[in-house]
């Protein structure tokens, strides 16, 4: 369950999807994703004299999204913002406190509580979009 603490938001240079550690900017309010895993070019981690640099990009705040922890049938990570589609239709995932800000989870538009999709049940969902790239799915849900 490590992913479920991955981040995704859209680059502001060049529209492309980052993945990674959300860093938050204290003072300007700037949004950015420290890149993990493939998205990391050696090259551009060694600075002068061989040390070691993190490799960010500024991302919308809009369009960042907490990964779920879970995959999609394709073996794919569900993240905040995907819609889904099961036999019960199409799903879009949202993250929200509610009114208990102690109490927080995933859950799709309609209220189903997505803490409650195990395993088993997403081998049977896919990813069919996201919010962000596919505005035109919005509202589609049956």
């Amino acid at each position: 369950m490590e992913d479920r603490y991955l981040f995704r938001g859209k680059r502001l240079d060049n529209g492309e999807w980052a993945r990674g550690c959300l860093i938050i900017c204290g003072v300007s309010g700037k949004h950015y994703i420290l890149h993990s895993g493939t998205e990391i070019i050696e090259s551009d981690r060694v600075g002068e004299g061989g040390c070691l640099q993190m490799t960010t990009s500024q991302v919308d705040p809009a369009t960042v999204g907490q990964c779920t922890g879970l995959k999609d049938k394709h073996g794919k990570l569900i993240f905040e913002g995907d819609y889904i589609k099961s036999k019960y239709g199409v799903l879009r995932i949202d993250y929200d406190c509610g009114k208990d800000k102690n109490v927080c989870g995933f859950v799709e538009v309609n209220l189903y509580i997505l803490n409650s999709i195990n395993a088993q049940y997403c081998k049977n969902v896919k990813i069919v979009g996201n919010a962000y790239d596919n505005p035109e799915m919005h509202g589609i849900f049956y």
